[in-house]
């Protein structure tokens, strides 16, 4: 059986580390565990593995938190994370924009010449990632040379309104970004996934992917689909991400998969993977290794459908849902008799 508890409101997502709840109240106040830890005007910048990084709203400096012993340390100026792996980081120290790579207590700025709303995603110690309209191009961290460029019009160009009177043909965008060792995949527009070299630029692959309004998700060197809607046998994909190959593809029978359409992001962890139907907020926990729903939940009284980005988590035995009007709902399996 599985059981509902509400907590504080909440305008952001939640953090989970050692089964602590971290988020911002609706009154941007810090709060860990349903309770206020720092009063003020807070935003939530990023977190690394047992660190969560605060951003004071009123004098833009970062607040250090630990989340483990709660421990605060004050930094005079903004950090923003962009990669995790390598320690690299958006900085406005001695109130300049530079982008810092981190080794240990000290850092080292790495270029502070380009447009930082077009960095989309850091690829190594070296190169990041700049999506613009219809191009995609790689450049150097520490100068902003620019290494490569890939127009996607032709390779994305889908119809607009598709079936109606107003149908037309548009250039292609790209959606979403993964990446596993040199191996990059961009998702575009028109329901396609590519495989790009991350050095050169070249295209090595591309699939058609069905995604009826979703995301697949990444988890190590495979991509995570699940296939949704009324009209449509709906199916757990597994693509390889170095080589685009559709390595599983089985069916997960549900009714809350065949009934509704629109599903938050995916959640995904070792074992599961997890989304919620927007409209109806009942939540499906799947097992992606035997493609079995394990778990089912439903938010009482759902007013506003859920935004797609409140993307649910799951955690040992609970589950957590925010919801569209900023309620978190933790369900908890209670333990057997």
């Amino acid at each position: 059986m599985i059981y509902k508890a509400n907590i504080r409101k909440i305008s952001s997502q939640l953090i989970l580390i050692e089964d602590k709840i971290f988020y911002i109240d609706d009154e941007n106040n810090f709060c860990i565990d349903g309770e206020i830890f720092l009063k003020g005007n807070y935003s939530i910048s990023y977190s690394i593995k047992n660190k969560i990084a605060l951003l004071d709203e009123n004098n833009f400096k970062t607040i250090l938190i630990n989340a483990i012993n709660n421990k605060i340390e004050n930094l005079d100026y903004v950090l923003i994370l962009l990669n995790d792996t390598n320690g690299i980081f958006l900085s406005n120290e001695n109130k300049k924009w530079n982008i810092i790579r981190v080794i240990k207590k000290n850092s080292e700025i790495i270029n502070n010449k380009f447009d930082l709303n077009l960095i989309n995603k850091v690829l190594d110690n070296n190169t990041f990632l700049s999506k613009k309209e219809n191009n995609l191009s790689c450049h150097q961290l520490e100068n902003a040379e620019k290494l490569w460029r890939l127009d996607v019009s032709k390779l994305g160009e889908y119809l607009h309104l598709k079936g109606t009177e107003h149908e037309e043909l548009r250039a292609g965008t790209v959606h979403e970004l993964y990446n596993y060792n040199t191996i990059l995949v961009a998702l575009l527009r028109n329901d396609t996934i590519i495989g790009i070299d991350s050095a050169t630029g070249a295209v090595l692959w591309q699939k058609p992917l069905f995604l009826f309004i979703s995301r697949p998700v990444e988890l190590n060197d495979k991509l995570y689909h699940i296939i949704t809607g009324v009209d449509v046998k709906n199916m757990l994909q597994v693509y390889d991400l170095a080589t685009g190959k559709l390595e599983r593809e089985v069916e997960i029978t549900h009714p809350v998969l065949k009934e509704n359409t629109f599903f938050t992001k995916r959640f995904i962890n070792d074992t599961y993977i997890a989304l919620t139907a927007t409209k109806t907020g009942e939540i499906l926990v799947i097992n992606h290794k035997t493609a079995i729903v394990e778990n089912y939940a439903k938010l009482p009284n759902l007013k506003e459908k859920i935004p797609i980005d409140n993307i649910p988590q799951v955690h040992q035995n609970k589950v957590y849902q925010l919801d569209g009007e900023g309620t978190l709902h933790i369900f908890e399996k209670e333990e057997s008799i």
